[in-house]
């Protein structure tokens, strides 16, 4: 789906790029690098972000192949009937099928700002810990009563689940990740 926060994108695809620099140095030798980064849409072609900037995409996703490790970037969601209007359309819905399929898989699925809306409505958060972004928390606990909405962590970790409080929490949420699939 389009408006994804582009500076979200591209904390997401750097943090990645940086772990994959600096861990044959760091690590054992012949260890390799961590990630593998891929860019994906429902449609398979460039999307465009909240900026209005294009930004090229590696692939399609495919529910019948999901990633053992899934992002979602931060949206720009500022309004709850954005949020709203963003989940009902059949490209966010798509991406929720994604997320429960690699979540069923057993993938860990990371999300901030408000696509945390897109793991709890995939259902992957209730009886979880999570957060979500400040300026829609209030939506957020009307919606899904089933999550244990967190308010003063930037970052939650419930299993195979995280949750980052805001678009530019981005980052911290990336450092989470890295730390934890690849050490610190």
């Amino acid at each position: 789906a389009g408006g994804v926060m582009a500076s979200s994108l591209s904390v997401t695809l750097d943090v990645l790029a940086t772990a994959n620099r600096l861990a044959p140095r760091l690590a054992a030798a012949g260890s390799g690098v961590p990630f593998e980064s891929r860019v994906l849409s429902t449609r398979g072609r460039s999307v465009l972000t909240g900026s209005g900037h294009r930004f090229g995409i590696d692939g399609t996703l495919d529910a019948r192949r999901p990633s053992p490790l899934v992002v979602v970037p931060g949206l720009g969601l500022a309004e709850p009937d954005d949020v709203l209007a963003s989940l009902a359309r059949p490209a966010t819905r798509r991406v929720i099928d994604y997320l429960r399929a690699a979540h069923r898989r057993g993938g860990t699925i990371a999300a901030s700002c408000s696509s945390t809306f897109l793991l709890a409505e995939a259902g992957l958060l209730d009886g979880q810990a999570a957060t979500t972004t400040w300026w829609l928390t209030p939506f957020f606990r009307e919606r899904y009563p089933a999550v244990a909405l967190v308010t003063d962590r930037m970052v939650t970790a419930s299993g195979r689940t995280i949750c980052a409080g805001a678009a530019l929490a981005q980052l911290d949420l990336m450092l989470h990740l890295v730390a934890r699939h690849a050490g610190p």
